[in-house]
């Protein structure tokens, strides 16, 4: 699929391959699903959901569908060091803080954004809300995190 593409249904649309910068110069490619009606997005802004997985976006895209069908804004985006696949031995990943941080920011700024930024998860997708949580970005407006397995105090 091409850097960009964007795909349409009814109800949402989809632009996969979205490349997100972070502070370090990586970009971090993220999948953007946004509500749409007749197949064109909305032009008002939207409450934006963000979910960073170390598991493949793939679980998460039915989800993302559902919630810009009811009227949000949804970034999925695969940690920088999973490569879709979890690796339980990192206790805490190194980048997970700011690559989060700069995300929620940099979601909080589009044109789409209401500008403030939600987050939801479990297991290690929850982790990856706590990595985030003490740097503060200023646009996370609202976490739910359930059943995560560390404490990253």
């Amino acid at each position: 699929m091409e850097l960009g593409q964007i795909e349409s249904e009814s109800n949402f649309v989809v632009e996969r391959n979205v490349g997100v910068p972070v502070r370090d110069g990586t970009i971090l490619p993220t999948e953007i699903y946004r509500p749409a009606r007749s197949g064109q997005p909305l032009s008002e802004r939207a409450p934006t959901l963000l979910c960073r997985t170390p598991y493949g976006i793939d679980r998460w895209r039915p989800e993302a569908r559902f919630l810009a069908e009811h009227g949000y804004t949804v970034a999925l985006q695969d940690w920088r060091q999973s490569g879709a696949g979890y690796d339980s031995s990192q206790w805490r990943p190194p980048f997970e803080g700011i690559d989060g941080y700069d995300t929620v920011e940099w979601l909080a700024a589009q044109p789409w954004s209401t500008g403030q930024v939600g987050m939801w998860g479990h297991s290690a997708v929850g982790q990856a809300i706590q990595a985030i949580m003490p740097l503060q970005p200023p646009s996370l407006a609202s976490i739910f995190v359930i059943d995560t397995g560390l404490d990253y105090g």
